[in-house]
């Protein structure tokens, strides 16, 4: 009806949870390859939901827009800490943002692991030694949180899905 067509060259199967299904599934006379993680919509997904690629890409990812942000800070002509959280703010927590419902259920070890961006960017900004404490830094910098944001935006997501009106 709406002209829609399934690629099956572009087409992947995957198992969430392996519980011992096969899955040789055919699309247009083509078996679909099995995949054991795939990237949909910018979120890496694997077959059991650990979301630990995830976790890894956001985190290499942001390394490389914090390199920018430290050459900022420099201690002669660098940036104040306004226009550098501002940097953060606007270049490396969206990266974050985006994948905020999926970070909500991951495992502690895991969500501490992601905290580490926001903690090199609090202490860019602030210029901070790596002994200050998290949360000091936090309120200084004005930051919630990675794991609270996620919470918070996950709500927010609900809230406005059962505000909105019913299109039937």
């Amino acid at each position: 009806r709406l002209g829609l067509k399934i690629s099956a060259s572009k087409s992947k199967v995957m198992l969430i949870g392996n519980r011992g299904v096969a899955a040789n599934l055919h699309i247009q006379g083509i078996q679909l390859e099995k995949v054991q993680e795939f990237k949909y919509l910018g979120i890496y997904i694997d077959d059991q939901l650990t979301f630990k690629k995830q976790v890894s890409y956001l985190i290499e990812k942001t390394k490389m827009r914090l390199s920018p942000m430290k050459a900022l800070a420099s201690r002669t002509q660098g940036a104040g800490h306004c226009i550098l959280r501002m940097y953060f703010i606007h270049a490396i927590r969206p990266m974050v943002d985006y994948a905020a419902n999926v970070l909500f259920y991951l495992p502690e070890k895991l969500r501490e692991k992601l905290e580490t961006i926001q903690n090199s960017a609090a202490r860019i900004i602030l210029g901070a030694p790596m002994w200050t404490r998290i949360a000091n830094l936090q309120r200084e910098a004005n930051l919630i949180p990675l794991h609270a944001r996620a919470r918070l935006m996950a709500t927010n997501s609900i809230a406005r899905l059962l505000q909105s009106p019913d299109d039937t």
